[in-house]
């Protein structure tokens, strides 16, 4: 499939000023192909074709990413009659985010989903072992993670994410890489048939509290202690949904429910809206020593602990 957004669009327009051939990009960045202009039409590839004012619409809209057919160019974006919800890729800098009812699952504002992912893995670094990815989305932290991680395991519960991923060029690692497993199915449930200290690492970014608070609750969290193994890391990103506007301190909400199942080692990271802990083992005891030693674990995280923050507003 081909697909172009703004940037691919206007590099284009700009190259056929000045002549009849434009080298670009068909899937978002990951490749480079020369296309040429004839009769008023860029031949993309085989019988795909785009018009040079279809191209100009694409250039002036850049909030969304377009697959070209050979005769069709539309936007792509799903509603689904199951969900009530509107599915989006939007293009950024470099990989594309997902959206959905007009509601960005990446964040975007100051990065990109590609920088924001490599961030978060810096969290838990180094990223090796059996890592498991609770809510997949469309990938990228677990691809990233699969390129030092003996295995990683992904699940995803909405089909329609699913399909969001299929389609992006950014996300066919997921599918293709023999490291990744992907489960369709509810992670709430899928948790619970893993056997005890099976994961080095669990990747939790749920949807907001609103939409998933199963996902938030005491008894999903004492499943996510169970399952990692001694000194083994959970990153959960969290983001900061009503913090300005409600007060509702989101951060130490987790971080209570997350000590009162047995994490230790808890801390917020201000540059990625993430909550980092630990199940308690030997792994956790060696980052005491280097700390007791001098050496500062999370030196490169920019965090702060937070298992005694008050909360007014918390989810039981």
């Amino acid at each position: 499939m081909i697909l172009l957004s703004s940037t691919q669009a206007s590099e284009m327009l700009n190259q056929f000023q000045h002549g009849t051939q434009s080298r670009t990009s068909l899937d978002l960045g990951k490749t480079e192909t020369v296309v040429s202009l004839r009769e008023g039409y860029v031949r993309l590839s085989g019988e795909a074709r785009v018009s040079l004012d279809d191209l100009r619409v694409i250039a002036n809209c850049d909030d969304a990413v377009f697959a070209v057919g050979e005769c069709t160019v539309e936007k792509v974006i799903r509603f689904s009659n199951a969900t009530r919800r509107m599915y989006k890729l939007r293009p950024t800098a470099d990989w594309p985010a997902l959206e959905i009812s007009s509601i960005l699952m990446h964040r975007i504002k100051g990065t990109t989903p590609r920088r924001d992912a490599e961030a978060k893995l810096r969290l838990v670094s180094p990223v090796h072992g059996a890592v498991l990815d609770t809510c997949m989305g469309l990938g990228y932290t677990a691809i990233l993670a699969a390129s030092t991680a003996d295995s990683v395991t992904v699940i995803e519960k909405d089909e329609n994410v699913l399909q969001m991923a299929q389609l992006n060029p950014h996300s066919q690692p997921i599918f293709q890489n023999p490291k990744i497993t992907l489960i369709h199915g509810d992670a709430t449930q899928i948790v619970s048939d893993f056997g005890n200290a099976t994961f080095d690492i669990v990747n939790h970014d749920p949807p907001t509290m609103s939409i998933a608070g199963e996902l938030y609750a005491e008894t999903f969290y004492a499943e996510l202690l169970r399952i990692l193994k001694p000194g083994g890391k959970l990153l959960h990103y969290t983001g900061a949904p009503g913090s300005r506007c409600r007060r509702i301190d989101v951060h130490a909400g987790v971080a209570r429910r997350l000590a009162r199942v047995g994490f230790a080692g808890i801390h917020n990271d201000r540059e990625t809206f993430c909550v980092v802990a630990a199940r308690p083992g030997r792994r956790l005891e060696r980052q005491k020593e280097n700390k007791a030693s001098g050496i500062d674990p999370s030196s490169t995280s920019r965090g702060f602990p937070i298992e005694g923050a008050a909360l007014d507003h918390d989810l039981h």
